[in-house]
């Protein structure tokens, strides 16, 4: 199985959509209305629908999970750490990896988990998460509309969270060289692996930026 994350407007424009299930399109129209009176918007800040989209693609959802999983690792040990360090970096792949091995293939960290470094990454509806090219401080789940509810978050928060992920994910490679295998569950994945996606990702919330549209996160 496989998270969608795609930089596109909420709701699909007719000349994308596929043959389906009228409440599906339905429900993406109640969603907007929903945000935009949550927010209290006169005008949705981006076109709904919009003709315009970008990154479309999916990943594993063990490499998905794995990613928030050290993100959470991370951000639960950061104030123990010296992150300039290099004993840092050896702590991160000798000791995280085998703490990986325990936790749910099916991450979820509620809104009420105390975050020191990856709020908007870690935050998130476990369905259906958007980042909007907006300034949000604190990430928002809401328990309407969709059946299991969505959260909201930030592109640019999101985006920062991420790069300053990569930089440590970085400095691993460096370190044990981007093939060292990380044992998650019952996988085996590479630290460059691990990477790549959150280059993606990082990736998607910029594209989510200068397009000036929704990034999604969807399962």
């Amino acid at each position: 199985m496989s998270v969608v994350i795609e930089v596109a407007s909420i709701v699909t424009p007719d000349s994308r959509r596929r043959p389906g299930p009228r409440e599906l399109h339905q429900s993406k129209l109640d969603t907007v209305a929903y945000i935009s009176d949550f927010f209290k918007w006169e005008t949705i800040p981006w076109n709904e629908p919009s003709e315009q989209f970008g990154i479309f693609t999916s990943a594993s959802n063990s490499r998905f999970n794995l990613l928030l999983s050290l993100a959470w690792l991370i951000d639960q040990n950061s104030d123990e750490m010296d992150t300039e360090a290099e004993s840092y970096f050896t702590h991160l792949f000798n000791v995280l990896p085998k703490n990986i091995r325990g936790l749910s293939e099916y991450q979820y960290f509620p809104p009420s988990e105390g975050f020191n470094n990856f709020s908007h990454l870690l935050s998130r509806n476990i369905f259906t998460s958007y980042w909007f090219p907006l300034e949000i401080a604190n990430t928002v789940h809401i328990d309407a509309v969709l059946p299991d509810g969505f959260s909201i978050g930030s592109s640019h928060r999101l985006r920062d969270e991420l790069h300053n992920l990569g930089q440590i994910t970085q400095q691993v490679i460096a370190l044990n060289g981007k093939d060292s295998p990380i044992q998650y569950l019952d996988y085996s994945i590479t630290w460059d692996s691990v990477h790549q996606l959150i280059q993606l990702i990082e990736n998607a919330s910029d594209e989510s930026i200068s397009l000036n549209l929704p990034l999604k996160i969807l399962w």
